[in-house]
């Protein structure tokens, strides 16, 4: 019976997760974790190793290349796949640079996500992925115009960060981000950024 460890404060998609992963094995232990504190306390509770860590990339309450580092450090014989919203290549070359495996987009196939992890489960550490096009609502957002600092963002945002947050995320200062916002608010045709998450969920981007 394998081992399944899930971090990601979104359950709907977390559930998600969990039918693919029975779908490999339909005795397999599932836990979901909302927090990397209680991931980690899982991880160290004399519990065997798992087989196959999937985790979030940005969880609120966390910073994200440290949490990855904690995990690996807490788990190192585990595979471990983030799957996460951001369409950052920065975010993604800072994940697999903290020791994650592969780094997955949400809006990947489930097909693509069953396969991935058939990958690491098998061995593979280094899997690589096609070049896959943006979701739709993404791509959407970008014919708004905004640039890729700008995506990085709103994702940000969507994950509750602060300004003082993204800006120590994103190595710029506080006073950069609220400029970034202002364009964005204006790009999206809203007044905050409570408005701005409801426009991404509205146009399925979270």
């Amino acid at each position: 019976m394998k081992r399944f460890l899930i971090l990601d404060d979104h359950a709907l998609f977390a559930g998600g997760l969990e039918l693919l992963l029975q779908e490999i094995d339909e005795e397999a232990s599932i836990c979901c974790f909302s927090t990397a504190p209680a991931l980690l306390e899982a991880i160290g509770a004399g519990q065997p190793t798992p087989d196959l860590i999937i985790s979030d990339y940005y969880v609120p309450g966390s910073e994200p290349g440290e949490t990855i580092a904690a995990i690996v450090a807490a788990a190192p014989g585990a595979p471990l796949m983030v799957v996460s919203g951001s369409v950052s290549t920065t975010d993604k070359e800072a994940a697999l640079a903290a020791g994650a495996h592969v780094f997955v987009p949400k809006h990947a196939p489930p097909e693509t996500l069953l396969e991935t992890i058939r990958k690491l489960l098998d061995g593979g550490v280094d899997v690589e992925l096609d070049e896959m096009p943006p979701a739709p609502a993404l791509a959407a957002l970008e014919q708004l115009r905004l640039t890729q600092r700008q995506l990085d963002i709103l994702t940000l945002i969507a994950a509750g960060d602060s300004n003082k947050q993204i800006a120590r995320r994103l190595d710029v200062s506080p006073e950069t981000v609220k400029t970034h916002l202002k364009v964005i608010f204006g790009k999206l045709k809203v007044s905050n950024r409570i408005e701005a998450i409801d426009f991404m969920r509205r146009n399925g981007v979270i």
